[in-house]
């Protein structure tokens, strides 16, 4: 590309060392020196800091948060730059000494420094006894996060162990779809999963802690499987076409919606150079992720050319250019290339809604009123919306250059992925008056949940009901089968089978459409037959993880043999819950036979007093039940609960011998013995 020049906007900060912290690591801290204080613009000119904000760094604003600045800046230089961060943690007490030797040594190792507190120094957001902040460069921190959560939970008397991963790429997995694996493994294991940062370097370590000792251990086989089954599962894709300077901003500036995704779609994305991997657990969920990223965030991020044939401010600039320059870019967050050749070549790259500001500004800058220019706009969007952004006989896409002085063309880029919009114009105010015209016809949408067995009366006789509602209020509305569904991990999930779509000018019309919808659902339900079933938390726990062993999501299976729609909670139920099932006629009852038919068998112990010990009865009586003969217990102060499949013979009584003997040496009577086995039907409406 020739001679080149790169600025990228971004934000960090100056952290000051405090003068009376309990602990402070003090390995990584700076002196303050004045010609740095002129040149970040701060009032402090003595102590120590860190920052790590070279020359090629400029500062165009700052504010104070606590003992620290957030810092806007601009990079002026072609190199990767340091953010400096602060991660805050809650601890109940002040580690002892040979606690804060290890937090020392961690801190050396990791080159971070590790700073504790009894007062809030550093805006932590929470309330706390004691704060444990650890400061330094954001990649060196996403490295030490796991390891320093793990080291807390072991200040705290928890047992931890650990799994070391093959790849980052599996920790979604683990995690399960919307993190569903993480709330079991607390819930039934009374563990908590740790989970590594997905931006850091190396192959990853999960950690696992709890107070349990022998229900951690469980829990630990269980991530060994899932670690195993990721691996098997794995299907993947790449995403080509994506250009260096977009790659390079999804990094800086799309983390956390990007991690945020990946945790909710249990999928992995590696941002290459010049492509995006993703990973997903199935062909299906590949696809589906894939076009949720586009359309999300692809999208959302586009690229503009700004090309001065002649007459332009050539370089280099005056110091006063160079501000507004500098301004300009951190006001947008946006990233610029200068490429130099024959003609100056800027390339823009930021949010959708910034990017048009951007380029008036820089061209008034530059003075692009007075000098020919092309302008151009790139947008990626996936191939699914082709017909839907060029309407009819190529409808929109005509009326948008009716309208604005600019060419639109659609790349489909065959082989690569998603397709590029291409707005081309010689004119800055027509090309962003054409940036605007196609914004609003970028598809809006939701996706969302509408149980299948209400979709043909809501959908109506040959699809009556639903045209109605999309003349009304002017959107696409699409059902979808979500059968194919597979279980993957410990957690009940309901995808989404419904998608309202409209262009983004019509995108309130979206939540009227979807209030109309659940309308017509809930007055449909209201006539339906109903069933209740008693579903303990025993016994939930029993049938997620009976899913998990089989991967066969048996819920959604009676749905559809029955026309049902069961409403399975998608967190551990309290006591006395109810689970409801609706349907037509005689169907609720078919599927309340089939739900009891997969329904473990339960067995209620009514004690004299609660458990005391409860660490010697998870130890004792929990976890060997559930090991050996697949029992799952919960209880409460007067009562504990056996649920299990059908045992052996004797094996039923060798479980109950098992409790008899830990209550009596523990002075407990057992009062009463319920074997309800089969006995779940509460009423019928």
């Amino acid at each position: 590309m020739g001679d080149c020049m790169a600025w990228s906007a971004f934000e960090s900060k100056i952290v000051f060392e405090p003068v009376d912290a309990e602990f402070n690591s003090g390995l990584f801290w700076e002196n303050l020196t004045k010609n740095d204080c002129d040149r970040l613009k701060l009032k402090k000119v003595s102590g120590r800091a860190i920052y790590d904000l070279p020359e090629s760094i400029k500062v165009i604003s700052q504010s104070q948060e606590g003992q620290c600045n957030r810092l806007w800046c601009v990079s002026v230089a072609n190199r990767d730059f340091t953010r400096i961060e602060v991660l805050a943690r809650s601890i109940n007490e002040m580690p002892t000494q040979t606690q804060r030797t290890q937090l020392k040594e961690l801190a050396l190792s990791s080159k971070i420094d590790i700073v504790i507190s009894s007062r809030d120094l550093y805006n932590a957001g929470f309330e706390s006894a004691f704060y444990l902040y650890v400061i330094g460069d954001e990649k060196a921190i996403s490295c030490a996060r796991s390891e320093i959560d793990a080291l807390i939970q072991i200040f705290g008397n928890n047992v931890v162990k650990y799994e070391e991963l093959k790849a980052v790429s599996l920790v979604p997995y683990i995690a399960g779809l919307r993190e569903s694996n993480v709330s079991f493994f607390e819930d039934t294991y009374k563990t908590k999963l740790i989970l590594p940062d997905l931006w850091a370097a190396g192959s990853g370590t999960v950690y696992l802690a709890g107070k349990y000792h022998a229900l951690t251990l469980l829990a630990h086989e269980q991530v060994q499987k899932l670690a195993q089954l990721a691996i098997k599962d794995g299907y993947y894709m790449e995403l080509n076409g994506a250009s260096t300077a977009k790659i390079r901003y999804l990094r800086l500036h799309c983390k956390k919606r990007l991690e945020k995704l990946m945790f909710l779609s249990q999928s992995f994305f590696l941002m290459e150079e010049d492509k995006i991997q993703i990973v997903a657990s199935s062909p299906n969920a590949l696809e589906q992720v894939a076009n949720t990223l586009t359309q999300q965030i692809l999208s959302r991020v586009c690229e503009a050319h700004l090309i001065f044939h002649k007459g332009g401010k050539a370089l280099p600039y005056s110091d006063k250019t160079k501000e507004r320059l500098l301004e300009i870019i951190s006001k947008n967050k946006a990233s610029l290339t200068q490429v130099v050749e024959d003609a100056m070549h800027f390339v823009i790259t930021a949010s959708i809604d910034f990017v048009t500001d951007a380029v008036t500004e820089l061209a008034a800058l530059l003075q692009a009123t007075k000098t020919e220019i092309d302008v151009k706009y790139l947008i990626e969007l996936s191939p699914e919306f082709k017909d839907f952004i060029l309407g009819k006989k190529f409808g929109k896409i005509s009326r948008i250059m009716d309208s604005a002085k600019c060419a639109v063309t659609v790349d489909m880029r065959e082989g690569e992925g998603n397709m590029q919009i291409l707005l081309q114009s010689d004119n800055v105010l027509e090309a962003n008056k054409s940036m605007h015209l196609i914004k609003d016809e970028l598809p809006a949408e939701e996706h969302f949940f509408i149980p299948e067995s209400y979709h043909r009366p809501v959908i109506g006789s040959g699809g009556s009901v639903i045209q109605t509602i999309m003349r009304r209020f002017n959107v696409f509305i699409q059902f979808s089968n979500t059968s194919y569904h597979t279980q993957n991990g410990f957690g009940f999930d309901r995808p989404n089978n419904v998608v309202i779509r409209c262009p983004a000018k019509n995108r309130s019309s979206i939540a009227l459409a979807k209030e109309e919808l659940l309308r017509l659902v809930e007055e449909y339900s209201a006539l339906q037959s109903k069933m209740l079933l008693r579903l303990s938390s025993g016994q939930y726990r029993y049938l997620l993880e009976q899913m998990a062993r089989t991967g066969i999501n048996q819920i959604v299976e009676i749905e559809k043999n029955t026309t049902t729609f069961i409403k399975f909670p998608t967190e551990t139920p309290p006591e006395g819950y109810c689970l409801e099932v609706r349907g037509n006629g005689e169907c609720p009852q078919a599927a309340a036979e089939d739900l009891i038919k997969i329904f473990g068998f339960e067995i209620e112990l009514y004690i004299s007093r609660p458990l005391g010990n409860v660490t010697s009865f998870f130890n004792d009586v929990v976890v060997p039940l559930k090991k050996v003969f697949q029992i799952e217990i919960s209880f409460r102060e007067d009562l504990i609960r056996l649920t299990h499949a059908e045992l052996k013979e004797g094996e039923e009584t060798k479980a109950i011998s098992l409790i008899s003997s830990y209550l009596e040496e523990n002075g407990i009577r057992l009062l009463k013995e319920n074997h309800s086995r089969r006995n779940f039907i509460v009423n019928v409406y």
